[in-house]
């Protein structure tokens, strides 16, 4: 059970560039952009939503992998499922805002 934890706080020292951002909550690392990804498209983007998403995605995440280190499958199971469903959702959100932002580069069609 020390091998996650070990891992986190070995980010810094493994790569020495995230150093700078990243602070550590209750004993873990939590690894922050210099520049956050809304920066690029703050219209379509909102800071407060993208932050939202990201927390969620990372806080399930984090779940999800603990779950599966101390054995309990089915946490880890029923985790992953929606870890996956909310980055489907985070991809929605990514996408629409590339489309907003740059509208005479798609047809309107969400098909491929």
């Amino acid at each position: 059970m020390r091998t996650l934890p070990a891992l986190l706080l070995a980010i810094p020292v493994l790569f020495p560039g995230l150093a700078a951002g990243a602070r550590s909550t209750a004993g873990i690392i939590v690894l922050s952009a210099p520049v956050p990804p809304a920066a690029a498209n703050p219209k379509n983007w909102p800071l407060d939503q993208m932050a939202s998403m990201m927390r969620t995605h990372l806080d399930l995440t984090l779940k999800e992998g603990v779950a599966q280190l101390t054995g309990d499958y089915a946490t880890s199971v029923s985790t992953y499922e929606q870890v996956r469903l909310e980055i489907l959702q985070m991809a929605d959100m990514l996408s629409a805002g590339i489309m907003a932002q740059f509208p005479s580069m798609f047809n309107g069609s969400l098909s491929m």
